[in-house]
């Protein structure tokens, strides 16, 4: 017979940041093959003291253990608003933000330590915390609980940085003919002015903070309903690229920034997360033109593996790669307050969909 886990819920904020439980979490980070870099704690840090003021949270961070097995996976739980029913939710730290959330095994794990460290993380939760439902989003097939319904899945492209050859100093598509043609209007551009790269730098902050607030200008622009919370992304930047885990690039023309692109290394990884361009400047492909840049000094600091993250827009198969999915879970508890409060949470979002069909008409 198996040993139980023995699983630990910290949920005081005291308890998180304790120096202590950080460089256990950052052991296991860095001891395991399956960590990725959304759980790191520099970035749950990022996203904790953004969504603190805004939202009612608590810690729920699970610390694990089963014989030479050791877990973390950092909850938390959300008790949302009047518009959201007053629902109880847990969800992962840095939900809606960032693309993964499986939990981090030290050990690889197979399936079978996976479910039954749910399991006993379920009935963990169950003794010691009211909830109404458990929101887990980004996760990869092997870490979703068995007993949470998929309600969305969603495709993601990593390839091999490896066998990938310098041009003109950039990283092109491998279908040829985008990259002839990325080549093609990078000339034109060229011709319009002089076109310089940067790569910013820890000491280039003050910088990185000016070229941002331009980004997201055009950010907006481009996704005029994107929710972005306040200093959330120049608080990313600035504690991510001193820790040396976000890379933050700009394509300039004569000394107007014309594309941006954030992204993340980590382990031998180079994730893109959140790209910009000057729509003035779009018949010119800045996108491309910023991500082969990207690619290349992705390639220079030593990364193998290219992770598009979340999405299968067209625009990444010029690249390559394998896709495989993520998925987002849910479970709902069954308890009668629980379905009350769900059921109202379902009714004032079925009024919503009709207010906005209602204002396309």
């Amino acid at each position: 017979m198996s040993k139980p886990w023995q699983i630990s819920l910290l949920t005081r904020w005291e308890d998180i940041e304790d120096p202590a439980f950080v460089e256990q979490w950052q052991r296991i980070m860095d001891g395991s093959d399956n960590a990725h870099v959304f759980f790191h704690p520099v970035l749950v840090r990022v996203w904790l003291d953004t969504y603190r003021p805004l939202r009612a949270l608590q810690p729920l961070f699970v610390l694990a253990s089963r014989g030479e097995q050791q877990v973390v996976f950092p909850l938390v739980l959300w008790r949302q608003n009047a518009k959201n029913a007053f629902l109880r939710t847990i969800v992962p730290a840095g939900h809606s933000d960032f693309d993964y959330h499986d939990p981090v095994f030290l050990v690889p794990p197979d399936d079978e330590q996976v479910q039954s460290f749910y399991i006993a993380l379920k009935a963990e939760l169950d003794k010691s915390v009211k909830y109404d439902r458990i929101v887990l989003d980004g996760m990869h097939e092997q870490s979703v609980p068995d007993y949470c319904k998929v309600v969305h899945q969603e495709p993601c492209l990593q390839w091999s940085l490896n066998t990938a050859e310098f041009t003109e100093g950039l990283v092109l598509p491998l279908k040829k003919k985008v990259a002839k043609e990325t080549m093609r209007r990078m000339k034109r551009l060229k011709e319009q002015g002089e076109l310089t790269f940067r790569h910013f730098l820890p000491e280039d902050a003050g910088d990185v903070r000016r070229s941002l607030l331009v980004m997201l200008e055009h950010h907006k622009r481009r996704w005029p309903n994107a929710y972005k919370a306040p200093g959330f992304h120049a608080n990313l930047l600035e504690q991510g690229i001193k820790a040396g885990i976000v890379d933050f690039f700009e394509v300039n023309l004569g000394g107007q920034p014309l594309a941006w692109r954030v992204c993340y290394r980590y382990r031998g990884k180079f994730s893109l997360y959140m790209p910009a361009i000057d729509e003035a400047f779009s018949r010119y492909a800045p996108g491309h033109i910023s991500l082969a840049y990207a690619l290349a000094e992705a390639k220079k600091s030593g990364a193998v593996t290219v992770d598009h993250l979340r999405g299968g827009e067209d625009y990444k198969n010029a690249w390559g790669g394998t896709k495989t999915l993520i998925y987002d879970a849910v479970f709902n508890d069954n308890s009668l307050s629980s379905r009350m409060r769900l059921g109202f949470f379902k009714l004032l979002q079925q009024a919503k969909a009709a207010r906005a069909r209602f204002q396309v008409k």
